[in-house]
């Protein structure tokens, strides 16, 4: 995302395999997890340039925690970039209850979208509508966090994309 005031903008969403989160259960009995979520670049030469973290805690009732222990959920982390060029996105996740960590990172280029030129960043395989309305905020300049309840949070197009036989298909290219 490109915001001339404040310049580029990396959205990354990210999918977080549920089977050894953490549940919290609190002093009145209710249950949530806890995460933590750092992501920098960094450049070709691996020296880092931007920097954001997120912390993510939301309530789960205990029906909701058999399917993420199952399908995982995705979230998003939004990462200032102060110049266009080609960066490592590199990502690392704490589970805050279990001290449990994960990582991953993706090479990805920035286009310069003041030369005025087609650019295209990133392609996303869509097999509902529900998983549209996710990924496409209102307006291109709206941080884009999930919202709801905890059930629209942990239900959105969970695990990785699989589709069945005469399913839909729908391919959506954002630049």
């Amino acid at each position: 995302v490109d915001n001339p005031p404040k310049g580029y903008m990396i959205r990354a969403w990210l999918h977080l395999d549920g089977r050894a989160l953490g549940i919290i259960e609190g002093k009145d009995g209710g249950l949530s997890v806890s995460l933590e979520a750092s992501a920098a670049t960094t450049d070709i030469n691996g020296f880092m340039q931007d920097l954001g973290t997120r912390q993510l805690g939301f309530s789960v009732n205990r029906d909701e925690i058999r399917w993420i222990r199952d399908h995982g959920f995705r979230f998003v982390l939004s990462i200032p970039t102060k110049k266009p060029g080609a960066y490592y996105l590199r990502v690392a996740t704490r589970d805050l209850s279990t001290d449990a960590m994960g990582s991953g990172y993706q090479f990805m280029e920035i286009p310069d979208l003041k030369k005025k030129k087609l650019a295209l960043s990133s392609i996303f395989v869509i097999n509902s509508e529900e998983d549209a309305s996710w990924i496409l905020p209102a307006k291109k300049t709206e941080p884009l966090n999930p919202s709801g309840s905890s059930a629209d949070v942990v239900r959105r197009s969970q695990g990785p994309p699989e589709l069945s036989a005469g399913g839909k298909l729908r391919v959506h290219s954002r630049y």
